[in-house]
């Protein structure tokens, strides 16, 4: 097996468990104390409605306060970045740990990609599934 399809494979592993998570994430939740929930929901709010609460703003932090520039700043720089693709997402971590020196055989693989796990989510995560044995 050469190089070039063992990365291919870890490209398509990689892809493919990142998008697992992302879809059980969003998968809605339909269990029996959600239903009980949503029904005393629907009573209180039988309740309540004349009742028009006052709105009330959400009282912020002193280091909100202090740092409101930065925060609006930081927000606004993120929103006008494109979203990335899983694949292209892959394809970066690939490029950047294929850049990283080589771990040596005597250091813990499992504790080399915890430490890595900030700047390799994806592939990361991957490691721990197959290091866990």
């Amino acid at each position: 097996m050469d190089r070039d399809e063992i990365w291919d494979r870890v490209r398509a592993s990689a892809v493919a468990a990142n998008t697992e998570a992302v879809e059980t994430l969003s998968e809605p939740r339909d269990t029996q104390g959600q239903a009980e929930e949503e029904d005393r929901e629907e009573e209180e709010e039988e309740e309540e409605e004349d009742y028009t609460p006052p709105v009330k703003q959400k009282k912020r932090t002193a280091l909100e306060e202090l740092f409101e520039e930065e925060d609006s700043k930081l927000l606004s720089t993120q929103q006008q970045q494109p979203p990335v693709s899983t694949a292209q997402r892959v394809e970066q971590e690939i490029q950047l740990y294929r850049s990283l020196p080589p771990i040596s055989t005597k250091d813990s693989a499992s504790f080399w990609w915890w430490k890595k796990s900030d700047t390799l989510p994806v592939l990361s995560a991957l490691a721990e599934k197959y290091l866990c044995v």
